[in-house]
């Protein structure tokens, strides 16, 4: 069983709140701090530790929010199978010498029956999370940028709940011009309650990566990236992930992605397109055995 599609479909809360092998298998209470629900970071396979001027940098390292020079907002939905969603939405505000961002993650599953050991129906229960990031970055140089973000979140699972918050600290170097970029943030530092009796830990890694940009000729760019893993938990494999994103003609977008983490992988692709100071993003992921998964993104920046 693979992480990727638990996190997609938000059954995750479900696993772990009941003792299956499935939630014996995994380490966190919390793995929708790992959630990305942003199409065009989706569709890269979430390799998103270098980049810069991207709203969902909130989600990957905070110090990329210090590329957006303009106000920016974005909108998501996701959802799988039809009986799980999620809306996603994040605003940038440059200030002087900074960025400031927000962001809401809503994921909600929708009602499912209970059954006692003999079979029989004996209710309904549902599962949602709330999760909520403030961010800041600042360019401390034109190739070097730092970042932090803050966020508490909150679940329900039947008649259960618990709440925590999380810390991220990131930097990247990479300037105007540069053909590299590097980027390394340590994420989910922080702690959380106990659904029953035992709180688990959150997913605390440190991920690290690289992207390049390039112009191939004037009506096609490409633009590879690759991040790094690590977690805190001992027991939990490293996770590689790759991106490759094509601009053509300086307008539409083709995206492919990959996700690996011990003998587990699982594949993302999507398409994207911009007009004057729009953008629509699409993402799909493959069913891996809960589901298919289809995003929608729409981001504007101000002139």
């Amino acid at each position: 069983m693979t992480l990727k599609p638990l996190r997609r479909r938000g059954l995750l809360l479900l696993l772990l709140a009941f003792p299956t092998p499935q939630a014996r298998a995994l380490s966190s209470g919390a793995e929708f701090l790992l959630e990305e629900p942003v199409a065009r970071s989706a569709a890269l396979g979430g390799a998103c530790a270098a980049q810069s001027g991207s709203l969902d940098s909130l989600r990957y390292n905070p110090a990329g929010l210090a590329g957006l020079r303009s106000l920016n907002l974005g909108l998501g939905h996701d959802s799988a199978a039809g009986d799980w969603s999620e809306e996603w939405a994040g605003l940038a505000y440059p200030l002087e010498n900074a960025t400031l961002a927000v962001e809401a993650l809503v994921s909600t599953l929708q009602p499912f029956a209970l059954y006692d050991a003999t079979g029989a129906a004996v209710g309904t229960a549902s599962a949602s999370n709330q999760n909520f990031g403030l961010g800041l970055a600042r360019a401390l140089r034109s190739w070097l940028s730092i970042g932090a973000d803050a966020r508490y979140f909150r679940s329900q699972l039947y008649t259960f709940s618990n709440q925590g918050y999380a810390f991220d600290l990131g930097a990247r170097l990479g300037g105007p011009g540069w053909p590299l970029a590097l980027g390394v943030a340590v994420q989910n530092f922080g702690a959380e309650s106990a659904y029953l009796a035992v709180a688990d830990p959150l997913p605390a890694c440190l991920r690290a990566g690289a992207e390049a940009d390039w112009q191939l000729d004037q009506d096609l760019r490409l633009h590879p990236s690759a991040d790094l893993l690590m977690f805190q938990d001992p027991q939990r494999p490293m996770e590689l992930r790759g991106g490759l994103e094509a601009t053509m003609f300086q307008n539409a977008k083709i995206r492919v992605g990959l996700q690996k983490a011990g003998d587990l992988q699982t594949f993302s692709a999507g398409l994207g397109v911009v007009w004057d100071n729009f953008g629509l993003d699409y993402a799909y992921l493959p069913d891996q055995g809960l589901g298919t998964t289809q995003m929608i993104t729409l981001s504007m920046a101000s002139r």
